[in-house]
């Protein structure tokens, strides 16, 4: 039986693993989503997106690698801020060309090239700025920017979202968006909060490496490893090169907040 105080600290979670269901639930049906775009007017960059994520949501088998991830991942867990989110963060690895993570809320997901270009404990502060993210409820403000974006028709197009995914029919709300040609611009400016959102989970994972006794200068590093490997891949994916490093951060903003955070901690050290 759950105590009063369980209750409570569930239900600021709640509304985190509510996102994080739906999130993951809709990553595993992107196959079938990408399917259903087949023929149909929608917008380039949208197809280009859905791709990209069909493409890279294919489980590893590699059970060395799945357990060097694991035992990073949960190396991080316990210096997370969000004491009453921490029973439920899972990390999910997957294979995959695309040098990727991401958090759905309480789920981490990690590409194995991603993880093949890094030492540990460079790892180990990718995967502190993912659990940053759920942290913050990222995830959770991420689907307030989306309503507040489209406004009162956000429960419906999520509606019809799920309808399309069960019974390929399409609901009116998200036929009128796909017909007025506004995805694109719906997308776009969700996507303008992206920027605030990636500073505050490296400045977050700053104090989760110092917690947690790791160096958050590999944080530093492993940015600047995977931002190599985009400068300097010719045929870099069209999402990848156009909608994602549009919408984050540039490396020396990101390099520059993690600098002041880590100073400031020292200033509280000393």
């Amino acid at each position: 039986m759950m105590t009063t105080w369980d209750v409570a600290n569930f239900g600021k979670v709640l509304p985190i693993l509510l996102i994080d269901l739906y999130m993951s639930w809709s990553l595993t049906n992107m196959g079938d989503y990408q399917e259903a775009l087949d023929g149909k007017e929608v917008p380039g960059s949208i197809k280009t997106m859905m791709t990209y994520l069909s493409n890279s949501m294919h489980l590893s088998e590699d059970g060395a690698l799945i357990g060097r991830v694991e035992k990073n991942f949960y190396a991080m867990v316990p210096y997370t801020e969000n004491d009453a989110l921490r029973p439920f963060y899972n990390v999910v690895v997957l294979e995959s060309d695309e040098v990727n993570a991401f958090n759905t809320g309480a789920t981490v997901y990690i590409t194995s090239a991603l993880v093949e270009q890094l030492t540990d404990d460079e790892v180990k502060a990718v995967l502190a700025h993912e659990l940053a993210h759920g942290d913050h409820a990222h995830a959770v403000k991420n689907m307030g920017y989306l309503v507040e974006t489209a406004g009162y028709h956000s429960a419906d197009l999520i509606s019809d979202e799920v309808m399309w995914f069960l019974t390929g029919e399409e609901g009116e709300t998200l036929q009128t968006v796909r017909k007025e040609g506004n995805l694109d611009l719906l997308v776009s400016q969700y996507a303008e909060k992206a920027p605030r959102v990636e500073i505050e989970a490296d400045v977050e994972a700053v104090g989760v490496l110092q917690r947690a006794g790791v160096d958050p200068n590999n944080l530093v590093s492993a940015l600047i490893k995977l931002h190599e490997i985009y400068v300097d891949v010719e045929d870099v994916d069209e999402f990848v090169s156009s909608e994602k490093v549009r919408y984050y951060p540039s490396l020396q903003q990101r390099l520059y907040a993690i600098e002041e955070a880590m100073n400031e901690m020292d200033e509280n050290l000393s």
